[in-house]
């Protein structure tokens, strides 16, 4: 087996496990871990930040941006021939730049989410399929509704308005129906300080990439005080886990700000509610890998952790205990 004395990323190939992609002083190593050989070397790469796609076929990597030598610095490239399939410029800090490429998880969509450079710059996402790169299927610009409630109860109609994407995430494909026929919803959010003044919520926005209206928003989810959103997807696409954050505390007892958490059904209905939480404190929250079941820790340390079943009814308090993390057997 090769040996790399100064590397300092390494990765293996998520879905066969038969790769490894080492970074190090020289450049990028490609391991085969069946021969125990480096199959490629790309030199005078000095990466900072690498992931593997799902299907191991692609490595998405970052070099530091440059403003004295501005240059491509986010790249796209081919496990297998080394080949550099796609790049763009990256002038954020490069653990965002990873999260701004989304593969599906059978590779044949990929998102790019455009970088905000400024607090008003709009920016969209690039939606590539087949893995051809050379240029965007479509695009999905950040235009979104102001519905204000004073102009709601007016029955003023929603004023469309320039924002922009601050993240994005895929949900599955209906296993239900032919993939065909299936919903493929990408969920694209704003967080609350990037709001207009009259609203004080982040949004989360659903498109269906596989219908015919691929930028008109199918739903919305709005998140109070949700200054900071993640979302957490079911295996089988039955619902999502919203979690939203604020970054203050009304009540002044959390330097840590107040949390939120929905449940959403996707496929598996139309029901939505708020996942009551400790303290408005969430430390984790996790589904089982068969989308079965999914788990809550809230409140502040020594934290309570909670058992669901996968229509938001709970099963199970594991009690108090400190812990801010969850660990699921991917087996179970």
């Amino acid at each position: 087996m090769p040996s790399y004395a100064q590397a300092r990323i390494a990765r293996f190939a998520p879905k066969s496990g038969k790769q490894a992609a080492i970074v190090s002083h020289v450049g990028l190593h490609f391991v085969d871990l069946d021969s125990k050989t480096e199959s490629l070397l790309l030199v005078q790469l000095d990466l900072v930040a690498l992931e593997y796609s799902p299907c191991d076929n692609y490595v998405v990597c970052v070099e530091k941006w440059n403003p004295q030598h501005p240059a491509e610095n986010l790249f796209i490239i081919c496990t297998k021939t080394g080949k550099t399939v796609a790049k763009f410029e990256w002038k954020k800090t490069p653990k965002e730049s990873i999260k701004s490429i989304r593969f599906s998880d059978d590779e044949k969509v990929c998102l790019r989410m455009l970088p905000c450079l400024g607090a008003k710059d709009v920016n969209s996402i690039e939606v590539y399929k087949d893995c051809d790169f050379s240029a965007p299927s479509f695009v999905i610009t950040a235009k979104f509704a102001n519905r204000s409630a004073q102009n709601m109860k007016k029955g003023i109609p929603p004023v469309f308005v320039d924002g922009r994407f601050d993240g994005m995430d895929l949900c599955c494909l209906n296993p239900a129906v032919e993939p065909e026929k299936s919903p493929f919803y990408l969920f694209a959010w704003q967080h609350a300080d990037t709001m207009t003044a009259e609203e004080d919520n982040g949004t989360v926005y659903a498109y269906d990439l596989n219908g015919t209206a691929q930028n008109k928003q199918k739903f919305m989810i709005s998140c109070p005080k949700g200054q900071e959103i993640q979302t957490k997807f079911c295996s089988t696409g039955h619902a999502v886990l919203v979690w939203s954050q604020s970054l203050t505390d009304s009540t002044g007892k959390s330097y840590y700000g107040e949390h939120s958490l929905q449940y959403v059904q996707i496929f598996g209905g139309r029901d939505r509610r708020h996942v009551p939480v400790f303290d408005n404190m969430i430390q984790d929250v996790a589904w089982v890998p068969n989308g079965s079941a999914f788990i809550v820790i809230s409140g502040v340390q020594p934290a309570t952790a909670t058992l669901y079943d996968k229509n938001c009814n709970p099963q199970f308090e594991f009690g108090k205990r400190y812990r801010n993390t969850i660990r699921v057997c991917p087996f179970s």
